[in-house]
């Protein structure tokens, strides 16, 4: 291959990987706010302090406020991530006989 051939492969990668990393950093700005206050704190052995969500008296609170819209809220997502159309390849490639979901 020629030099000129590289070079244009090359570009196109750059090219696209800034898009991503745009679309990355976009995203992050638009949906990923602070969430400070909503850790527990918990003191590890060696005495720093680590941050556990397993054990906050809060989690099944937060987990019932949420439950009735989660699966709105992340549907965009899935949707952009292309979750569906791999689920629906999955289903239809691998899934035979009787097939139960349980969620």
């Amino acid at each position: 291959m020629s030099m000129a051939t590289y070079a244009k492969r090359f570009g196109l990668v750059a090219v696209s990987g800034s898009i991503y990393v745009g679309a990355v950093y976009l995203g992050i700005q638009l949906y990923g706010g602070e969430r400070k206050g909503q850790q527990a704190m918990l003191g590890g052995e060696d005495g720093n302090k680590t941050t556990s969500y397993v054990f906050d008296p809060r989690r099944t609170t937060t987990f019932q406020k949420i439950a009735y819209s989660y699966d709105d809220e992340i549907a965009k997502d899935e949707f952009v991530m292309g979750i569906n159309l791999m689920r629906r390849a999955l289903l239809y490639f691998h899934a035979t006989g009787n097939v139960l979901e349980v969620g």
